[in-house]
């Protein structure tokens, strides 16, 4: 089984690195691969949505698996994340 659909992300995290926007992030899989996702918002939280399966079906993330986000500044708009597994 793969994880959900949607991914939780701090919102100190957020606020830290001034992501104060919905909107398209890129996601930099294994081998890096690009995927497109889109960051949403509602009720205090942030999540990755559209796309975040797709992302973890093709990198093989299970459901339980611990990985980590790596957030890499860009000086454009579009949020960069890196993906890393243990």
């Amino acid at each position: 089984m793969f994880v959900q659909i949607s991914q939780h992300l701090p919102c100190q995290f957020m606020r830290i690195n001034g992501i104060n926007k919905p909107g398209q992030i890129t996601l930099l899989g294994r081998g890096g691969m690009k995927w497109f996702a889109y960051l949403l918002s509602g009720d205090g939280t942030v999540v990755v949505g559209n796309g975040w399966k797709g992302f973890c079906e093709a990198n093989g993330v299970m459901l339980g698996e611990t990985f980590v986000l790596e957030f890499i500044p860009k000086d454009d708009t579009n949020h960069v994340f890196k993906f890393y597994t243990k």
